[in-house]
């Protein structure tokens, strides 16, 4: 697939705004946070995690000290001159 095939590629992310699964959106009202959502989590307190996959969790964690293992590897002179695209994958 070619990156310009991509939803999202196009500037300002317009493919994706006027994209036919996305066409019922209020896209101003969304912007603004008037809009009400389609379904809300009915939670037993701020810590209630019963809607999350564990599992998916799990593995996700596990990718992501995968990340930073590979992150060891890189050359130190690579990472002092991509230091500032690096953090900004951090934040």
């Amino acid at each position: 697939m070619k990156i310009a095939a991509r939803l999202g590629y196009l500037k300002n992310g317009d493919d994706v705004v006027s994209h036919a699964w996305l066409s019922g959106i209020d896209w101003d009202a969304l912007a603004n946070r008037t809009c009400e959502p389609p379904w809300r989590p009915k939670l037993k307190g701020a810590d209630d995690t019963s809607y999350f996959d564990l599992e998916a969790a799990e593995e996700s964690a596990e990718a992501s000290s995968r990340g930073r293992e590979m992150t060891a590897e890189i050359p130190p002179e690579v990472v002092e001159k991509y230091a500032a695209v690096f953090e900004s994958f951090a934040a």
